[in-house]
């Protein structure tokens, strides 16, 4: 998978390391341990399908009025967005917003055996079985986090 010049392979080095979900374990069992308070665990998902409750969880965690957090905004101008291609990439949906949008109706997470199939089409079965691979490891630091969410 070397899209939009960046050389990220499903293989990778770097695509574990920018997709992991082991070091954000690390850094909630650290600061839980540190604080003796959970940190908040805020599930992207839920943003979208969840809003409210996300928002009124997060703002009496954190002591905001939940009244002045806009759902609607302005997309990032242009000299305000990354220069760099790569952060761009990961980025790019956030800037280029104006607002929490949901689908007509919200998906559900296939099976790996479902995700490996569309991976195989799309990507070819080398590909594929390497992110199954990455997806099997990081589904405990996953749940692990799942259980502490707002």
């Amino acid at each position: 998978m070397t899209q939009f010049n960046l050389n990220f392979e499903a293989k990778g080095e770097d695509m574990r390391i920018q997709t992991t979900l082991q070091y954000a374990r690390m850094i909630f069992d650290y600061l839980w341990t540190l604080s003796g308070s959970l940190p908040f665990v805020v599930d992207g998902d839920d943003i979208v399908w969840r809003a409210d409750g996300v928002k009124d969880g997060l703002c009496k965690g954190l002591g905001l009025d939940s009244t002045r957090i806009h759902e609607s905004w302005e997309p990032t101008p242009d000299e305000e967005r990354p220069s760099n291609e790569y952060i761009w990439q990961f980025t790019k949906v956030a800037h280029e917003s104006t607002g929490i949008q949901q689908l007509p109706s919200q998906p559900t997470i296939p099976s790996i055996e479902k995700a490996f199939e569309g991976w195989s089409q799309s990507y070819g079965s080398e590909v594929a079985s390497h992110l199954r691979c990455l997806v099997e490891a990081e589904t405990p630091h996953y749940e692990y986090l799942q259980r502490f969410k707002i």
